[in-house]
Order: C-alpha cells, then structure tokens, then sequence
C-alpha cells in the first residue's frame, strides 16, 4: 500500500508533480510578478503625490492666514495695568489706543440674608412672590421647612431669584435670597407672604423716613433772596431748567442728618451754547440842521455849515465768558458747626449731555437743610431731571437688615466723563471691547488695546513650520542619500523607515525639482514695504535658511536644503518696533485697490494655487497614476487567470502522465507474476 497514489489529487502523488507544477509555475509567474511591482510602485507613487498635495494645501493655507482678511496682524488684545479691577476682551474691530478708567463703583444684585433661625423653623403655605426690576416670580407653597421652601423657590424662579440656606451654628441656620440680576433697576422685592416671610426672619425691615423725592416744579424751589416769580429759572414738564445765571434752591423740611448710606443723586442734562460777541457799531453824531442863507437882489448868499467835534470813541469790551462747573451746594452744618455753610458738591461735566451726581450726604455734611443750584456759566443751561434724596438700600417702605450686596449699577469714569450700565460685562464704550469690571477703587486703571503679537508670532512659526514639512518630503523623494531622512530630528523611527521607501522615489521629476527651486526663491526674494531696504527680507525679521554655519565661515551643507530657521528674538523685536511693515512683508496692497497683490505668503499662495485647488496640476497627475493603476490592475487580474488555466493544464497533464505510468507499472507487474508462475 505505500506506493498507492491518486493521480491528480495534490500530496497524494508519488511522482511529486505539485512540486513540478510549482517550479514550472514559478518561470510562468515572472511577468505577473513585474507586473505586481510595477503596481506596487505605481501606488507609492500616488501617495507620495498625495502627501505633497496634503504638505503644499497646509503651507499654502498657513500662507494665507498671514494676508487673507482674517490676518492675525489685525487681531487685537487687552492689556490691563490691574487686573484686578478691570479685564477686558478686544475683537479685531478695536481700535489700538490706550484709555484711563476710575472704576467708581461695580454692578451689584441684591442679596439679603436673614437672621439666626432656629433649626425648627418652618415657613407658613401661601402664595409667595419675588420681583426683579419688572419680571416677577409667583408660586403657591403648601408648607414646610427652610430647606424645602429654598428648593420650591428655586425650581420655579427661572434664573431671576435664588435661595441658600446655610448653618450658622450648631442650633441655627440662616437663609439667603439673591438676586440674579445686576443693576440699580434690578432690585429684589418681596410681596404678598414672602414679604410676610422677610420681615418674619428678619431679612427686611421698616425703613427710616429719611428718603425724600422733590418735584420738579415751582412749589420745590425758592429763590436765593428773591422771591421765585422774580427769577430767570422755567419749568418744562418735569424738568427745571436753569439758564446761566439762574439760581435757587430747594428746602429739605424737616432737616436730614445722614444716617446709614443716605445718597443724594442728582440727574441733569447740561445744554452747550456758542458764546458769540458782535461789538457794536460807532454810535452816530449829534443831528445838524442844514446851514441858513439869505438872497438880496438877486443875489444868494449861504451860511458855512457847522461842524461838530467828536469825542474818541472805542467799542466796549465784551463781557466776560464765566466758565464755572461748580453747580450744585448742600446748605446745612457741618463738623459740629452751629453756622450754615454751602458745601460745594462735585463739578458738572465739561461736556453737554445726560450727567448723574450721586453722593454720600454724610461725606458732605451733617445736618441738610437745603440745596443750592446756581448756574454762574454764560453758555450753559442746566435741564435738572431727577432730584432725589434715597437709602440705596432701601426697598419702598423696606429695608434690608444685613445686605450682603444691593443693587446697583456700574459707575466708571472715562475720559473725565462718568458713565453707568446695570452690568459689569460692558460692550458699548470702546469699539469691539467688551469690559469686564472686577471691583471699584480710587486710582485709575489703564486699559491699552494692542496688537495680539503672540497669535502673530504663532502664524509665522506655523507657516516656516508647514513649509519646512514640504522642503523635507521633496528632498526625500528627489534625494538619495540617507542623510537626507537622518537630519529630519523629528520623524520616529516608524516615520523613518516610511521615508525611506519614498527615498528617490520621483528623483528626476521636473515638476518635483521646479517646485522645490521656485519656492526657496519666493522666500530668498527681498520684497517693497513701508521701511524700504530697512525691511524687504525674511531675513531681516529673523527668519532665513542660516547656510552659513559657525563664525568661521564653514558650510553647513546639511542646511542648503531649503530649510527655515526662525530666530525668535528677532522675529519678537521685528514685531515689536515695524509691524505694520512686517505686515506687508508677508502681503501688500501695492495699488492701493484693497487687494493684496505682492509680499511673501502672496507669493507662495499663488504659485501652489494650481497645483492644490480642483482640477490642478495634482489632481491632473494623480489622476494619470490611478489610470496606470486600473491598467496594470486589469493587466494583472487578466494575467492571473492565464496563470490559474496554465496551471489546471499543468496538473491535467501531469494526471494523465501519472495515470498512463501507474498503468504500465501495474502491467510490469502483472508480467513479473505470470513469469514466476510460468518458471515455478
């Protein structure tokens, strides 16, 4: 049984014809084998086309950003002198300029806290509301205790009102309600059972009665010495108007001695005039009758006229311009004083406009019985709007009792002129400046807007950085050396022996070798800015190929390849003293027609433009390669099943073979017997 075989039943042969199959298969294969390294080729050829369109498109886009619209050469950044008062954002709308601020007071919400409540304390069912400047929150409560009241209201005050309770001992807690608005006009009031509530724990109280608000009509003023029919001063609506020399002043019956946070705030438009002077003319002379005469016998005879002599005569001078800010006086006594005194209050603004004057009445005076108004200008008129004596933390008839914060607005002065906003976010008083105030104090804070020279800085290093990447893939794919892909530091060992398998591979390639060429000499190139030959080459801000090596003069040949190096010291101090002529460096408007036409990332975005965009040279050549590649695919497809007939040939044949000599073999052996027999 050992030499039984199968023919044509592969590993069951005795003859081995797998093996000859094989070996005859092997010479048949040799083309199909070309054809697959051709293939094999074809497609590394096509990615390296591919990475050289990937490494172009993100130079060329890095190129871009550094003269497209969105430039970082225009973006902008705030720098505070103390952020701890005021930080702020700039967009790139913000004008470079550099501004003084006093931030007088930040914007506040009401937050009140209650007194010491026993642990036990419960909240009575009823129908609570709150009330933020003009939205208000209502609900109906069953009952329970503090904690639980805090969680209802907070699940139905919809970001206007918030309630904590917090454990202020061992036995005692503490409940606070804020609000979640800032502004003056965005204060906390309670009503219907939360008023009930607040007056309960403490929270409110009744307010003293020292809050006065005056009318703005005749029956609020009195004349200084006359009576008020005699003076200069009118009322229009709601408003008294002061021209200049307009004076009064309005009595404060029964005196107030500021207690607490009494404020007086006093709101007025100022309304500017042209101080003109016409001198007049030379008065005429005295009226002389016309001179007599007399005729006798036909014969005339007229008197000489008279003649008047003149005084000299010069026009008078013009009045004086009065020019006084000094507006506003509390009467009243002061440092114990018994003697009625006028404490000026803070000067007007020089500027027509709204203006708002919001003092402290116990940093002024003692006792007030009065204030004074007295326009002394000759070109103003003072449009008083609002006049009203006030606890800020006063709510209608109510007062907190421990305020942790009170409603307020933001007051900043810029510029001499004192602004308010109900928010410490403020974005309408520089352009394309957002505020944001942190808290309030005497000295002023410096705000400068300038040139965000970090995202600059950051775009250049991107481009050198992305251009370098595409001088490094076209030196490997034209170089030979090894040295080549040794001197890139940055590639792992992975990314090594990836390259070394593109190693030469388009060498020769004309495209490939004028591209590298065009592209140093774009870079190398001097370009026209503002400075003239003080700035025209990437050089001169820090940024070149650094060829020479040492200070010996000795050539680093490793460096001739093409590749930047950025010198951030220069580039930094290049940024700081001639940015705008670094700015055209990259790109310039050289007409004047609002289109960059000229400067070095131009440049460069141009010449790539038609290799990278839709339909360009690199899509045309990696279409021509996937043309090869579905040839030699088909070739290859075409050839393998000629190879897969030839080789069932083969074993056919083979079959036959194997077939036709075990047939003679059994017949030789039939033979071999029947002589035995025969000789036995």
């Amino acid at each position: 049984m050992s030499d039984f075989s199968i023919p044509g039943v592969p590993g069951a042969s005795k003859y081995d014809t797998d093996k000859m199959v094989e070996e005859l298969m092997k010479a048949e294969r040799a083309g199909l084998d070309r054809m697959q390294a051709e293939l094999d080729t074809v497609q590394l050829e096509k990615s390296a086309w591919q990475r050289v369109n990937r490494d172009l498109s993100q130079t060329r886009d890095s190129a871009r950003a550094l003269f497209s619209f969105e430039n970082p050469f225009n973006e902008r950044v705030a720098a505070s002198s103390d952020e701890s008062l005021l930080t702020a954002t700039a967009s790139r709308q913000a004008e470079l300029e550099t501004t003084d601020f006093v931030i007088k007071q930040v914007a506040g919400r009401d937050r009140f806290l209650s007194g010491d409540l026993p642990e036990n304390f419960e909240v009575s069912a009823g129908d609570y509301s709150f009330t933020v400047g003009e939205k208000t929150v209502s609900f109906t409560y069953h009952g329970g205790t503090l904690r639980d009241f805090a969680e209802a209201l907070n699940n139905r005050s919809k970001d206007l009102v918030r309630a904590r309770v917090v454990k202020s001992s061992d036995s005692t807690q503490v409940l606070l309600v804020e609000s979640m608005k800032t502004g003056g006009a965005n204060t906390l009031k309670f009503e219907g059972d939360a008023l009930a509530l607040a007056l309960e724990s403490g929270i409110l109280t009744e307010s003293n009665s020292s809050s006065r608000r005056f009318a703005m009509e005749p029956a609020s003023f009195t004349r200084l010495g006359l009576p008020l029919s005699e003076s200069v001063i009118r009322f229009e609506n709601t408003t008294a108007i002061f021209p200049p020399d307009g004076e009064a002043r309005v009595l404060v019956s029964p005196p107030v001695a500021p207690e607490g946070k009494l404020r007086l705030k006093i709101s007025f438009e100022v309304i500017t005039f042209p101080y003109e002077y016409a001198p007049p003319q030379r008065p005429a002379g005295p009226a002389i009758p016309e001179p007599g005469r007399i005729a006798y016998e036909g014969i005339e005879i007229h008197n000489e006229p008279s003649v008047v002599l003149e005084p000299d005569w010069s026009p008078p001078p013009p009045p004086e311009k009065r020019d006084n800010l000094n507006v506003f006086y509390l009467q009243g006594t002061t440092d114990g004083s018994a003697t009625s005194l006028a404490v000026p209050l803070p000067p007007i603004g020089q500027s027509a406009g709204r203006q708002t004057i919001d003092v402290a009445l116990a940093d002024y005076i003692d006792v007030m019985s009065a204030l004074q108004i007295r326009n002394a200008n000759t070109h103003r008129e003072i449009h008083i709007k609002e006049l009203v004596i006030f606890d800020p933390d006063s709510r209608g008839d109510y007062t907190p009792v421990k305020p942790v914060e009170t409603a307020s607005d933001a007051r900043i002065e810029i510029e001499g002129i004192e602004v308010r906003r109900d928010t410490n976010a403020i974005d309408d008083l520089l352009p394309g400046v957002v505020l944001n105030l942190r808290r309030a104090a005497e000295k002023p804070v410096e705000l400068a807007i300038k040139p965000d020279l970090e995202s600059i800085k950051n775009a250049v290093i991107e481009f050198v950085g992305y251009y370098d990447e595409l001088m490094a893939e076209l030196n490997i794919l034209t170089g030979r050396s090894e040295d080549i892909i040794e001197e890139i530091t940055y590639l792992s060992d992975s990314e090594k022996a990836d390259a070394r398998e593109r190693l030469g591979l388009l060498q020769g390639d004309i495209t490939v070798m004028q591209m590298k060429s065009r592209l140093q000499t774009i870079l190398m190139n001097p370009y026209e800015t503002s400075l003239g030959r003080e700035l025209s080459l990437l050089d001169q801000i820090g940024i070149s190929t650094n060829a020479i090596g040492s200070r010996t003069g000795s050539l680093d040949r490793n460096r001739l390849r093409g590749y930047l190096q950025i010198d951030e010291d220069t580039l930094d101090q290049a940024l700081q003293s001639m940015l705008p002529a670094v700015k055209e460096l990259f790109g310039r408007d050289s007409d004047s027609d609002l289109v960059v036409d000229s400067g070095v990332a131009y440049l460069v975005d141009a010449y790539i433009r038609p290799y990278v965009e839709t339909g360009g040279l690199i899509t045309s050549r990696i279409d021509t390669i996937d043309g090869r590649i579905a040839r030699t695919s088909t070739r290859i497809e075409t050839e393998q099943e000629k190879l897969e007939k030839k080789e069932r040939e083969y074993r056919r044949d083979f079959a036959l073979m194997e077939a036709s000599l075990n047939s003679l073999e059994q017949s030789s052996r039939q033979i071999d017997n029947f002589n035995r027999d025969n000789t036995d």
